[in-house]
């Protein structure tokens, strides 16, 4: 049994992520002031929001194969993408 991989399925690893974006606005301090409010701010965080690479359909930091030897990295075997998770946040101060 030839051990050599093939080259058709060997691909460039380098690739380029962005794993988290947040972005937020406070509100004004007039718009609080007619509330008992003393401070508040809104956001939304995103995870996991874009990844660019030549390797279609994969997350070159999430596949890996274990064997006796331990983990060997950039080896897939049906490797999935990172799930992409959206949080709202509002942070009120009274």
């Amino acid at each position: 049994m030839d051990s050599e991989i093939p080259e058709a399925v060997i691909y460039d690893a380098t690739y380029l992520k962005l794993r988290e974006l947040s972005v937020s606005f406070q509100f004004p301090d007039a718009l609080l002031a007619r509330m008992s409010v003393e401070s508040a701010r809104m956001g939304i965080v995103v995870r996991n929001l874009a990844v660019w690479t030549k390797v279609p359909n994969v997350d070159a930091e999430t596949f890996s194969r274990s064997d006796q030897a331990g983990n060997v990295p950039g080896y897939d075997e049906g490797g999935i993408p990172s799930a992409r998770t959206i949080a709202l946040n509002l942070n009120l101060k009274f």
